[in-house]
Order: structure tokens, then sequence, then C-alpha cells
């Protein structure tokens, strides 16, 4: 009887010793995607202090300078479905895979 429940009490064990509540994040999953809103609050600049290890920063106090604002992820149109041109920068789109590449646009006033 005592081995029997010492096999089920180890059996229980394993499968808790591979759970964790830690996750990576990773990009496929986590990284923004076109047609995505986020909203976003701006604070009071705070010089964070020293740097370091072992440093405690608290940045819980500040004072919202702005409350919502939203920042909006579009893709950008290419000029003959073969080139983007982005400020200076030219990028030819058979160069990129597919929705690589985004435009972050934030305090945008409509």
């Amino acid at each position: 009887m005592k081995i029997q429940k010492l096999v089920i009490f180890l059996g229980l064990l394993v499968p808790l010793g591979t759970l964790s509540a830690q996750h990576s994040l990773q990009k496929d999953t986590n990284a923004p995607r076109a047609g995505e809103d986020i909203v976003k609050q701006q604070v009071e600049y705070k010089n964070p202090g020293r740097s370091g290890e072992n440093v405690l920063w608290d940045f819980g106090r500040l004072q919202p300078v702005n409350d919502e604002y939203t920042l909006f992820y579009s893709e950008p149109e290419a000029i003959n479905d073969s080139i983007y041109i982005l400020g200076l920068d030219t990028i030819l789109v058979e160069s990129l895979a597919g929705g690589s590449l985004l435009i972050g646009t934030e305090h945008n006033i409509n």
C-alpha cells in the first residue's frame, strides 16, 4: 500500500515539475501586426538614477501627461507592387517577407 501511494505521488510530482509560470516572449506571437491598435499612457520624465546591477527603480508614482493615446500599426503601400518608399529609404518588395514591414503611427490627430 505504501509503495502504491509513493508511485502515485511520484507520478503526480513529475508533471507538476515540468509546468512553469514563466513564459518567454517570442516574435511570432508577440510582435505587433498590421491593423492593431495599442493604447498607451504617457507619463512625466523621471531620471532613473544610477545604473548597474542590483538597482531598484520605482516609476510607480509618475504623473500622467497624456492618459490615453493610440499607436496604430499599418503596412505601407507598395508603388507598382514592387517598391516601398519610406522617407529617404527605397525598399524592394521582393527583398522582404510578407508582413515584415510595418508603420507605427502615434500621436496622430485626425
